[in-house]
């Protein structure tokens, strides 16, 4: 065998090598990895699925879920590093609308808690969307707690500020700094509705709730010494840790 065919030979096993090395991070870079799972959690793959149990290094897809049990604490990474930790007695979706090659993430907390930490200075297009059975919560560069009850939900905000909106109304621009001047998609006959009744913004260290289809009530501050939570002071050390 001549010199030059064993060159070419050589060179396509190095490409080869190269493709298989380099795949990984073009077709999983932008999904959702377990980083941390205490205790027993499950996942399927969509509803109705057959629950597996949810390991470490895990990737999850659009339609796949997740459930915690009562002892279980379980950490999400998103592709820019930021972080989604759900509680115990938590159930989790992420939603068809998830593209992963844009880093646009739309989860659905169907019910239970969920602690979200994003990272600042992310791609222009980068946005986490998490919602509830009445409530939609659009982020960017914050740290907050969202619980969601049957027709309840609450969010509290520990750094940063979050929008939110009633079910009933959704967004027609992504998320950008300029909060206060977008619109709403539509208005529901027969009283006009104002953006304001729909929806809020909520800054650090306040708290919001929304019931129902109703209008999200105003934000009211909390202290954070008047909240004795362990689900609490387990995230923001762990927020610490994130901000390092």
């Amino acid at each position: 065998m001549s010199i030059n065919l064993y060159r070419k030979i050589w060179s396509k096993v190095l490409v080869g090598i190269v493709l298989v090395m380099i795949m990984p991070s073009v077709v999983f870079g932008n999904t959702i990895e377990v980083i941390e799972v205490k205790n027993e959690a499950f996942f399927r793959i969509k509803e109705e699925g057959q629950w597996q149990r949810l390991q470490v290094g895990q990737l999850l897809f659009p339609y796949n879920e997740l459930k915690t049990l009562a002892n279980t604490q379980v950490t999400l990474q998103m592709a820019d590093a930021s972080e989604i930790r759900v509680a115990p007695n938590a159930y989790l979706r992420i939603n068809p609308q998830t593209t992963l090659t844009e880093h646009q993430f739309d989860l659905n907390l169907v019910f239970g808690k969920a602690w979200a930490i994003l990272r600042k200075n992310v791609r222009r297009n980068a946005q986490l969307i998490l919602r509830t059975a009445n409530a939609k919560i659009g982020v960017k560069g914050t740290s907050y707690e969202i619980v969601a009850n049957d027709d309840q939900t609450r969010v509290r905000v520990f750094s940063g500020k979050v929008e939110v909106h009633s079910k009933e109304k959704e967004l027609v621009a992504p998320m950008s700094e300029n909060l206060a001047t977008r619109g709403l998609q539509e208005v529901a006959p027969p009283a006009e509705v104002s953006v304001e009744e729909w929806h809020v913004i909520v800054a650090s260290f306040q708290e919001v709730i929304v019931v129902g289809n109703q209008a999200p009530a105003t934000p009211i501050a909390f202290r954070l010494t008047e909240i004795e939570d362990e689900w609490v002071n387990w995230n923001l050390e762990k927020d610490q840790a994130f901000l390092k």
